[in-house]
């Protein structure tokens, strides 16, 4: 099947009024969706030279392999609670290989898509401040779309779209589905869903907060995205930290 990006078959697929941005390599979508300002662009690799994931790790960009995509979001006073964009952008990923593929993916709080206990999907979305105030977003997502050679390193902790289903498509066909199933749903609630595929609940997982690690009982996800926890006895919510393990 001829893969290739295309910005044009992209846009046909979408419902919305997008602009959409491919290039053949580029350092990185986010980088680079910081210097526009029109709302509702796309901005889509083959490959990035310095993908980037949370806490500023490596994101690896697989030269058509993948799908590395940033949507620039323009601040909207009526637009949902920003803390909360990288839950719902993970709802909106989940869902897709749900429908689309007939998958049945999890979410690690806060920001990655596992399927089989391994990770296939990151999120990473950052702000843009003007004049003391959010002036846009920018909503990264990196996922992991054909068999490849992964370092030997994360080969028990990754996978791939196609290492799990049969069912044959494009990357431009999930593109415009993630960007459809993003722009209908963006001021909808979202949280149940999201709570549901968590794949955290009831677990013993080592936290790392501040540089401190410690471990704690995963007991839910509140309605503000924040991991509820209960450690030493007493529940806690986290807004900021990582879970780096998860105890089998």
């Amino acid at each position: 099947m001829n893969d290739l990006l295309d910005s044009k078959i992209i846009k046909d697929k979408c419902k919305y009024d997008v602009d959409i941005v491919v290039f053949d390599e580029i350092d990185s979508t986010n980088r680079y969706a910081k210097e526009l300002e029109k709302d509702k662009t796309i901005v889509i690799s083959d490959t990035q030279s310095n993908g980037r994931g949370r806490l500023g790790r490596d994101f690896l960009s697989s030269k058509g392999k993948g799908i590395y995509m940033s949507i620039l979001l323009k601040y909207d006073e009526k637009m949902l609670d920003p803390t909360l964009l990288t839950c719902f952008t993970g709802t909106v990923v989940s869902k897709v290989f749900e429908h689309l593929l007939g998958l049945n993916p999890g979410i690690k709080w806060v920001n990655d898509i596992y399927i089989n206990n391994k990770k296939v999907c990151g999120i990473l979305v950052e702000s843009v401040i003007k004049n003391n105030n959010f002036d846009k977003f920018i909503v990264g997502i990196g996922i992991n779309v054909y068999k490849q050679e992964f370092p030997i390193e994360l080969v028990d902790k990754i996978t791939t779209l196609e290492d799990n289903t049969k069912i044959k498509v494009s990357r431009n066909e999930i593109i415009a589905s993630i960007i459809n199933e993003f722009f209908d749903n963006l001021n909808k609630p979202f949280m149940d869903y999201y709570k549901d595929k968590m794949i955290l609940k009831q677990k013993l997982v080592e936290i790392n907060e501040r540089d401190k690690r410690y471990m704690a009982e995963v007991i839910d996800v509140s309605d503000n995205g924040e991991l509820i926890i209960k450690y030493n006895g007493e529940l806690k919510k986290l807004y900021t930290g990582e879970v780096v393990r998860v105890k089998m």
